[in-house]
């Protein structure tokens, strides 16, 4: 058995800290050349460091006979394995629901599926087959599609959970192993389909690079090492910058069920909304920060929000950036997959958009209504009026000309502002209030016709506030809920 390829595969797993003894480990076998030739390194190397191997192969449900023959084979595979197990999942229907390729959509679940294995096994690691090739191919994609100093450091021998212990090697490295030690795999067509933009950098370009400069898929892997320092640098000093001014927008206050009054004094027309899910960057702290550790702080906000995604580019970072650090106060941008970034003046919120569904989390309001005499509340319950209650609101019941209904905005609405009747276009008071543009449309408001009398969670007309010579008091009060 060749021992070389075997000895540096050994030393390399050493020095970078991949696997230690006695790990349960997940290793990805598709049956291709490169996972075969891991998972029989992976083999030799088990049993002087007590290793448990269990073999995941996902079947994508791409390319019909050929993933089942695929199949077949890992599941023969005649080698000591603690367990196999093995995943279907249907890519091309993911990847039309979400707006993806193919080759992302079954990365993403083949990723899931081997993490969902991870976690049922309790394992130390899921071992993945990438080489030295492959982090050529990966840098010059990044490089092809955008991007910035990250993207060229490729991929990393070890993140989180997924160690790559092949990186040292070349694919001519990995076919020589193979051929000499007499160790079958399977052929997949689709890795020479040039429809995949991978195939055509693994088959015309690098071929073209290697022609000009023998070698030259092997620099441009040995770059990645030397960005990683520079890398680690830039996201260590990013984080401790952005701790102080990124936050999680888990529930914007889009989505409110509401139960009104018994006595029938209150309409009920409030429709759902809807709901974001994010990241928000304070944006007078991005505008104090050199340019690197903004694109930094882009690139975190982008990972806590759209874990996976590899097609937020170089011209979506920098039209973000563009936006945080002009004057306007306000912009949008979509971002692929039914993301978005939005400014918000002093915020940043880079988050996804969810309308007509309830999520767990959604902030729930129950608005209930009561109507009693002025005298009774001040002469027996000493309420004062002129003093904020919180969740409760008085209102001169005298005033209302139409009867009151719980809505969301409607064009035309408007605030009286004072006593003398002046009046403020609510489209006008949501930009003066700093109210965000995506929110605007579902907030909900108490309303008598176009007059709006509360806007929540705060803000009411001065027309209708109590006096003492009101007559009989409307008291609206509310509860919130997760």
């Amino acid at each position: 058995m060749n021992s070389r390829l075997k000895d540096r595969f050994r030393d390399y797993i050493d020095r970078e800290d991949l696997i230690h003894e006695g790990d349960i480990l997940i290793v990805a076998v598709s049956g291709g050349a490169d996972s075969i030739c891991l998972f029989h390194l992976l083999s030799d190397i088990s049993s002087e460091r007590s290793l448990s191997l269990i073999t995941v192969h996902v079947h994508h449900g791409i390319r019909g006979e050929e993933a089942d023959r695929d199949a077949l084979f890992v599941r023969d595979l005649d080698i000591e394995r603690t367990a196999h197990v093995e995943k279907r999942v249907d890519a091309p229907s993911y990847a039309e629901a979400n707006h993806l390729s193919e080759e992302e959509a079954a990365r993403l679940l083949r990723y899931k599926a081997l993490e969902d294995v991870r976690e049922q096994y309790g394992a130390s690691g899921i071992v993945l087959a990438h080489h030295g090739d492959d982090q050529a191919e990966t840098i010059l994609l990044n490089l092809i599609r955008g991007t910035g100093v990250t993207g060229l450091a490729g991929m990393r021998p070890k993140s989180g959970d997924r160690i790559r212990p092949l990186l040292f090697a070349t694919r001519k490295e990995i076919l020589e192993y193979l051929r000499e030690n007499n160790i079958d795999f399977v052929e997949d067509s689709t890795n020479n389909n040039l429809k995949y933009t991978r195939n055509k950098i693994r088959h015309e370009l690098i071929p073209l690079a290697e022609s000009i400069y023998p070698g030259a898929a092997e620099r441009i892997s040995a770059l990645a090492s030397d960005i990683f320092d520079i890398t680690d640098f830039i996201r260590e000093t990013a984080e401790n910058e952005l701790e102080k001014t990124i936050s999680d927008t888990d529930a914007y206050p889009l989505f409110f069920t509401v139960e009104c009054d018994p006595d029938g004094l209150i309409e009920n027309n409030l429709r759902s909304g809807g709901y974001h899910t994010g990241s928000t960057i304070q944006v007078h702290a991005y505008l104090g920060q050199p340019p690197v550790i903004r694109q930094e702080w882009l690139r975190i906000a982008v990972e806590k929000t759209l874990p996976g995604r590899r097609d937020i580019s170089r011209s979506h970072y920098q039209a973000m950036d563009a936006m945080i650090m002009s004057e306007q106060s306000s912009g949008h941008i979509d971002l692929p997959g039914g993301y978005f970034a939005e400014k918000r003046y002093d915020e940043f919120v880079i988050g996804t958009s969810r309308m007509d569904e309830t999520p767990v989390n959604a902030e729930k309001i129950s608005f209930y209504a009561e109507l009693t005499d002025n005298n009774f509340i001040f002469n027996e319950k000493k309420h004062d009026f002129f003093v904020e209650k919180g969740c409760t609101k008085f209102f001169d019941y005298g005033k209302i000309e139409n009867g009151l209904v719980i809505r969301h905005p409607e064009e035309g609405d408007y605030i009286e502002i004072n006593q003398k009747r002046n009046r403020k276009l609510l489209s006008r008071f949501f930009i003066d209030s700093k109210v965000p543009a995506a929110l605007r449309p579902h907030v909900p408001v108490l309303a008598d016709g176009k007059h709006v009398l509360f806007v929540y969670p705060d803000r009411m007309s001065e027309w209708f506030k109590v006096t003492e010579d009101t007559g009989r008091v409307l008291v609206l009060r509310w509860e919130t809920k997760a």
